[in-house]
């Protein structure tokens, strides 16, 4: 004969331990009241931490040995879906995102340094069509390419990430290049 089953069980936190004792599993809801899940390595570390946060968003984090944030998933309280991967010293390496901006649909990676935290190279799809961004250590100084007007372009930024050379290729195959003054004044151009 079966024993008789609770259908329901009512409660703030659900601990799971393994044969040890140890912890292996939080369910719970924390002190501003988010649902959460945390599973935790056999070192009680937590790994893997599910979160709805704002009670709208949820966001999935996972951990390395030490704890520290390796990877995170998650959807913005708009709804739009972002993936971050970060070093072993928790600083943001790389984030793809995609997200609605006017009536263009982009989508978005950008590269992270180590050092400064700050971004150094971008890819992403809008407007016109894509666009890779290089910057140097000042993120000031830019590269980029873009497809504009029917063909591809060029511009080389300087520290103030003024444009100063544009290279393009139009729809019907001219090419042409200009020099531009810090105001943005063309001083010289072929094409």
């Amino acid at each position: 004969m079966t024993e008789p089953v609770d259908e329901v069980l009512r409660t703030r936190r659900l601990e799971l331990v393994d044969s040890s004792g140890d912890l292996r599993a939080v369910l719970g809801v924390d002190q501003t009241e988010q649902p959460h899940l945390t599973l935790y390595g056999s070192d009680g570390e937590p790994r893997l931490t599910l979160v709805l946060s704002g009670d709208t968003s949820p966001q999935l984090t996972l951990t390395d040995a030490r704890g520290e944030p390796r990877a995170l998933l998650e959807l913005d309280a708009d709804g739009n879906p972002r993936l971050g991967l970060f070093d072993d010293q928790g600083r943001i390496r790389l984030k793809l995102a995609l997200s609605p901006e006017a009536a263009d649909l982009i989508c978005g990676l950008h590269l992270w340094d180590g050092q400064s935290r700050k971004s150094r190279a971008g890819f992403w799809v809008q407007g016109q069509g894509p666009q890779l961004a290089l910057s140097g250590e000042d993120r000031n100084s830019l590269v980029s390419l873009t497809h504009y007007d029917g063909g591809p372009l060029l511009v080389i930024h300087d520290e103030g990430r003024r444009p100063r050379v544009i290279i393009g290729l139009t729809e019907d195959g001219t090419s042409g290049l200009s020099l531009l003054d810090e105001e943005g004044n063309r001083i010289w151009s072929a094409g």
